[in-house]
């Protein structure tokens, strides 16, 4: 009766060199270890990253080579206050609460521009869009001082009516932004009803 011998001292078996193996060659000798395992929070922080770019919308500014570079990522609460900041003034602290109809869009879409504007960008001779930079090499923006003096204007306000032609065009491009931002329905409706 023969008993098995389970020691290695054995030759390890040759693999047929027809099939491509080669003998002489080296064996590991570490033993291989399972893959790194996957790190859920240094993806998720990569996947957060790459978000930021979605956050921002582009306004082109109609009949110019110009487009507005807007954060449309904004809190209810700061569009409530643009909200509020567009009743005239006599309903703004109303004991009843100001009338939604009486809200005038044209002021409401100029706070909205200004406030989530973070530079302007220009198209070039080669068709590429290029960043508005002033003399510190800090994006502008409608509100920029040199912007101000260089127009002469003393009112932002106005400067981006004048910017895009008419206060039709700067509610569609507010509405733009309040859309991208999810403030907006498709329909042009507000989410949730203004401030009471």
């Amino acid at each position: 009766m023969t008993t098995f011998d389970g020691s290695s001292s054995a030759a390890p078996r040759q693999r047929p060199a027809e099939f491509g193996y080669d003998n002489d060659a080296p064996r590991p000798t570490e033993t291989l270890t399972s893959a790194t395992p996957y790190d859920a929070l240094a993806a998720l922080r990569e996947q957060l990253d790459e978000r930021t770019d979605e956050n921002l919308c582009y306004v082109e500014i109609p009949k110019l080579d110009w487009r507005l570079v807007c954060d449309a990522d904004f809190p209810y609460a700061q569009y409530a206050k643009w909200q509020k900041a567009s009743f005239p003034a006599a309903q703004r602290n109303r004991r009843k609460g100001p009338n939604p109809l009486d809200m005038d869009q044209a002021v409401l879409s100029r706070l909205v521009l200004l406030g989530t504007c973070q530079g302007m960008e220009y198209r070039d001779s080669t068709g590429e869009w290029q960043p508005l930079m002033d003399s510190r090499n800090t994006p502008m923006t409608p509100d920029s001082a040199e912007i101000m003096s260089r127009f002469q204007e003393v009112d932002p306000g106005f400067f981006l009516r004048r910017l895009f032609g008419s206060d039709s065009a700067v509610m569609r491009a507010g509405e733009q932004v309040m859309r991208a931002a999810g403030w907006l329905e498709s329909d042009g409706e507000d989410v949730e009803d203004p401030i009471d």
